[in-house]
Parts: C-alpha cells; sequence; structure tokens
C-alpha cells in the first residue's frame, strides 16, 4: 500500500480547518467532504446503508483520540477495523472525505480474502459492538439488531456449507462464533 502524492498535505489541511474532528474516512459517495454528529452516522450505519466499514488505510484520525479509544482490537481477524470504525464513531463526529488518499495493494494472500474468517468474526464483532459499544438506540433497537446479526450468521452459515459440503469447517465456524441453539431459534425467528 502507499499514499498518493499530496495525500497526507491534503488530509492535514482537513483535519486544521476542522480542528475539532478526531476520526474521517474516505467515502467515495460524494464530491464533497462532510461531517456527520456520531449518532446521525451511527443510525445511518444500522439502520439505512452501512458504511463504516473502511480499513485503516482509508481512515484518518489524531494520535490522541486513537490512543483515547485504546486503537485497534485484535480479537476479530479481519473484522478488527470494523469494530474499531463503529466504536470510533461512538466517540466522536465522522469527517466523510470524498477523495481516496491511499493506494490500496490487492493480492491473494491478504486477509480481506479470507471469507471463512470474515464470516464468524463479522458475528462476534458486530454482537459485541451491540452489547459493549455506548450505540445511541433503544433497547427495541439493539434487539433487532441482535436478532438480525444472529440471522445474517446463520444465512453465511448455511451458505457456505451448502458451497463446500465441509461439515467440519461448518462446525468450527460455529463454534468459533459461540454460537448457541438458543441463538439459532433467536435468528431464524427474526
Amino acid at each position: 500500500d502507499k499514499l498518493y502524492p499530496h495525500s497526507v498535505q491534503r488530509l492535514m489541511e482537513l483535519l486544521r480547518k476542522n480542528p475539532d474532528i478526531n476520526f474521517g474516512m474516505y467515502w467515495h459517495h460524494s464530491s464533497e467532504t462532510f461531517i456527520l454528529k456520531s449518532e446521525e452516522a451511527l443510525r445511518k450505519h444500522f439502520f439505512e446503508k452501512q458504511f463504516l466499514y473502511m480499513g485503516p488505510g482509508g481512515t484518518i484520525m489524531r494520535r490522541a483520540f486513537f490512543n483515547s479509544v485504546n486503537g485497534y482490537p485484535e480479537k476479530y481477524g479481519p473484522a478488527n477495523d470494523m469494530f474499531f470504525n463503529l466504536k470510533a464513531c461512538c466517540n466522536s463526529s465522522v469527517m466523510l472525505i470524498p477523495f481516496e488518499f491511499v493506494y490500496y495493494r490487492r493480492h491473494e494472500g491478504q486477509e480481506v480474502n479470507n471469507k471463512f474468517s470474515y464470516m464468524y468474526n463479522n458475528y462476534l464483532y458486530m454482537r459485541d459492538a451491540l452489547t459493549n459499544l455506548p450505540l445511541p438506540f433503544t433497547g427495541k433497537q439493539l434487539a433487532w439488531l441482535r436478532k438480525k446479526n444472529k440471522r445474517r450468521f446463520i444465512v453465511h452459515l448455511v451458505n457456505f456449507y451448502a458451497k463446500t459440503f465441509d461439515f467440519k469447517k461448518t462446525r468450527y465456524a460455529y463454534i468459533k462464533a459461540a454460537f448457541t441453539v438458543k441463538d439459532v431459534v433467536q435468528g431464524v425467528f427474526h
């Protein structure tokens, strides 16, 4: 990966113009830089269209802020950055930046290509986010999102098995996700 020429300069200018902003990310759906307050960004992400999924190469943040939220977790494999973005957004408005500032090199060995690991880690990070982060939602909304997360994991698990017929690996994902029979029932009847 590499920064494009003038990326640092352009990003620093944005941060100087917006001294109250701690966290920003690339957003390709606009030609203008704009800022969403924490609650508005989280509502849009969870109830309209997910957009807080950018990897570290497409984000910028102040070091003090990064340290204050204890950096990236390490327990969600390739989904660590998605949990971090939700945590960051719970603690800051987010600046959406309309230009790419890093060239993201693609190759076969990247974690982003590990669909199997994403399957259970996406469930885990979202489960923990819905339980542990200070999301601005009602109890009813959180319950609905938790059931939706369970249903999504069941769908991914069934699709994985249907494509691979690998029972051992499917069972492994089920176990890694710490999924229970109760979770299956709640997900199916979501």
